[in-house]
């Protein structure tokens, strides 16, 4: 009975001590998830909410009161209110003789060109390839549609007109439909549902309808910028850089009838031109620091906002609830800028 007796206490005492360490390991994950959400780095929304599970995990089967409740829901609240980047996949997608990449809008197909121009077109999944194309000899610039179905190559000479070529890429075997003279792929986009491209040479605006194989051709003023052309997220407008008596601008043009609606002067030579998901908002960048990164209200026709400072080479454009985020990349590291949501002012993040 003795032996029992102790056993019993003995089992109970070392229930009682795991309980214990639990406790005290739960607690030390969510205040490690707390502190993450406020160092404004990697890691500051993903890590913090995988963080948050594994303390929900560990304390659910011991009980948590209200007050422990509540302070799990704040850091998960917290945790869901600041941008990060998180890794899906990780491949070598970039082989030693790889000069161009483009995705589709799905993320599921992807195109890569080498420094001969031949094309390879692969899965994301795991990296096969599905269509080779083949190249010029030349190194080429490469632009996939969003649905993955059509690539159109130009040449790397950025300013410069080149050969442009267009591919059906499915379903049968891939097919050549278009060519014509353009400048790079920077200056070529997509419309949205990937029916029409619209690109760009020195001094016109041309838009192939894709299905029918119609091309409309518009005069531009000016010369090219290296902004180049970038497709509005509803399809309807296109944004082009220009130089055009000495003013660096960027015209707002309709596809239907390729009247300019807008016009946005920039103090420097625009470089990258990025629209805000919902439309609204241009962001234009440019490489001397001195002009930073400037923010247009499309349909007001103003400026609202601009990120000096910096020398921006590239950068994209989203969105959260509460304001509007540009990633911006400078040489090889990236930053995270981003406005309030009536954007009055940028704010960088490290």
């Amino acid at each position: 009975m003795a032996i029992a007796i102790g056993s019993l206490a003995a089992s109970l005492s070392l229930r009682s001590a795991r309980q214990d360490t639990l406790a005290l390991l739960w607690r030390a994950k969510l205040s490690e998830a707390e502190a993450i959400a406020r160092t404004k780095g990697p890691g500051q929304r993903f890590k913090s909410l995988a963080l948050i599970r594994e303390a929900m995990s560990l304390a659910r089967p011991l009980g948590l009161t209200s007050p422990d409740e509540l302070r799990l829901r704040n850091a998960a609240i917290a945790a869901l209110c600041v941008p990060d980047f998180q890794l899906v996949r990780e491949w070598n997608g970039w082989p030693a003789d790889a000069r161009a990449l483009s995705f589709d809008a799905s993320l599921t197909r992807y195109a890569r060109a080498d420094k001969a121009g031949n094309v390879s077109i692969r899965r994301v999944q795991d990296d096969a390839e599905e269509i080779a194309l083949p190249g010029n000899g030349e190194v080429a610039s490469i632009r996939l549609s969003p649905d993955g179905r059509y690539l159109l190559c130009g040449g790397t000479k950025h300013l410069v007109g080149g050969a442009l070529t267009v591919w059906r890429l499915g379903p049968g075997k891939p097919a050549v439909v278009h060519r014509d003279r353009s400048l790079s792929a920077a200056f070529a986009c997509f419309t949205p549902d990937s029916t029409k491209a619209v690109y760009a040479s020195t001094a016109r605006l041309s838009l192939l309808n894709l299905e029918t194989g119609i091309v409309t051709t518009w005069q531009l003023p000016g010369e090219p910028d290296q902004g180049g052309v970038v497709m509005h997220p509803a399809g309807q407008q296109v944004a082009c850089a220009r130089s055009i008596g000495g003013k660096h601008v960027v015209e707002i043009r309709e596809l239907e009838g390729g009247k300019t609606v807008a016009t946005f002067t920039h103090p420097g030579a625009c470089s990258s031109l990025a629209w805000h998901p919902e439309g609204g908002l241009l962001a234009v960048a440019c490489e001397d620091e001195k002009c930073g990164i400037h923010l247009w209200d499309n349909p007001a026709k103003r400026k609202i906002a601009v990120w000096k400072g910096i020398r921006t080479l590239a950068f994209n454009f989203g969105s959260t609830p509460a304001a509007s985020v540009c990633l911006a990349r400078i040489g090889a590291a990236s930053r995270m800028c981003g406005t309030s949501a009536q954007g009055r002012k940028f704010k960088a993040f490290p």
